[in-house]
C-alpha cells in the first residue's frame, strides 16, 4: 500500500522514481475518496520531488495545483 510516508522516506534517500510512484499512488487514492487536503499536500510532496531533480516546469504546475486546492479548503 502506498504512502506519504513511504514516498518521503524514498525522497529523503535520493530515490526520486520510487517517491514518485508512492506520491502518484496515494493522490489517486485521495482524489477518489475527496479527501483534498491530503490531495493538496500530496502535490506540494510531488513538486518537491520534481524541484529536487531540476524538473522546475513539472515542480510549479505541482505547487500552483497545490495552492489551488489549499485555498479551496482554507488551509492558506
Amino acid at each position: 500500500m502506498p504512502s506519504i510516508t513511504s514516498g518521503g522516506l524514498y525522497q529523503a534517500q535520493g530515490y526520486y522514481q520510487k517517491a514518485l510512484e508512492n506520491y502518484e499512488q496515494a493522490l489517486a487514492i485521495f482524489q477518489k475518496k475527496g479527501q483534498r487536503p491530503h490531495e493538496g499536500g500530496t502535490l506540494n510532496n510531488i513538486g518537491s520531488v520534481y524541484l529536487a531533480q531540476g524538473r522546475y516546469r513539472e515542480a510549479l504546475a505541482k505547487f500552483e495545483a497545490a495552492l489551488v486546492i489549499h485555498r479551496q479548503v482554507g488551509n492558506v
